[in-house]
């Protein structure tokens, strides 16, 4: 969108050769993942990986996190919300296939230190259970690496001879290409596919008088070396198109959400940083009509024009 344009060119003569830095945010969790810290892995793919606990409620008791920082549940993408939930279900069934043999298991994941969250990265706990098992432990009660790691080989080997699941069908997320007019029954699959349910109920209940079609980041600038960033754009643009005047504090959300998106996309925080300055300069009524918050509410320009969008695939 031009907005992103003008944001780019405004921060390149604001800050010529500046560097965003890149912040990281260091913790027990993120060093495991690293490999800077030692952890009885039972399993890793290219967005979470799961070892067991230090301070077991029971033997097999595994962590899982995912592999870039969130804080907590809240701050994890809802893609990688299911690869944790999908890992869950193949370790309980290896679980179940070693001589552990629990009665039953517990999925627990705490958020915040008032529901007694210990480490500030998001983790899914599954905690076999057993009749008449004995108190918990307390947190000094620890468990050193060369305890679990024997418990670990065999959630390992389990988890190996474990047959292949056969794929779900693909959810519908594959968005429409920049400048298509997308209708609203496409609007509510693509929101439901990327976690944007409380997005749709908004458009549901007063549908924005514009058809909805994306710019994606600007005709020019929908891929960073070589990686696609077209899916921040078409998320945040159709935030923008849904936005009511007046809603500073969403449209300050919707921005922070695109930098969030485009971040981790990339890998990286420096463009990120840099479209995100570029959006709160360039997003408004002044620099941007077409493209500015809310611009699915303004008028049609020809009057007596309808909605394409709510017409019926």
């Amino acid at each position: 969108m031009f907005r992103f344009f003008v944001g780019f060119i405004a921060l390149v003569i604001l800050l010529p050769g500046a560097v965003v830095a890149e912040e990281t945010q260091p913790c027990v969790f993120c060093g495991i993942v690293a490999g800077q810290r030692e952890g009885a892995t039972v399993y890793r793919d290219d967005r979470v990986m799961a070892f067991l606990s230090i301070g077991p409620r029971n033997p097999g008791h595994v962590l899982i996190v995912p592999l870039l920082h969130a804080a907590d549940f809240m701050e994890v993408p809802p893609g990688t919300v299911h690869a944790m939930t999908d890992a869950a279900r193949r370790i309980v069934a290896a679980i179940k296939r070693t001589d552990l043999q629990c009665d039953g298991f517990q999925l627990q994941m705490n958020n915040g230190v008032a529901a007694g969250q210990t480490v500030p990265h998001a983790h899914l706990h599954i905690i076999p259970r057993y009749v008449g098992e004995p108190p918990p432990k307390t947190p000094e009660d620890r468990v050193s690496l060369a305890e679990l790691e024997p418990v670990a080989a065999k959630i390992r080997a389990a988890l190996a001879a474990l047959p292949a699941e056969t794929p779900e069908p693909p959810l519908p997320s594959a968005l429409p290409p920049m400048g298509e007019v997308v209708p609203l029954s496409r609007i509510k699959e693509i929101c439901a596919a990327y976690g944007m349910m409380d997005l749709w109920r908004k458009i549901e209940r007063d549908p924005p008088v514009r058809p909805f079609k994306s710019d994606g980041c600007t005709g020019w600038f929908n891929e960073w070396k070589g990686i696609s960033i077209y899916q921040a754009g078409f998320l945040h643009d159709l935030k923008y198109w849904a936005g009511y005047p007046g809603e500073e504090v969403e449209r300050l959300v919707a921005d922070a959400e695109l930098m969030n998106d485009v971040a981790r996309l990339l890998k990286s925080t420096a463009m990120a940083e840099t479209m995100f300055h570029g959006v709160r300069m360039g997003g408004t009524d002044k620099l941007s009509a077409s493209f500015s918050w809310g611009f699915g509410r303004k008028p049609l320009e020809r009057a007596g024009a309808t909605h394409p969008a709510a017409a019926k695939p």
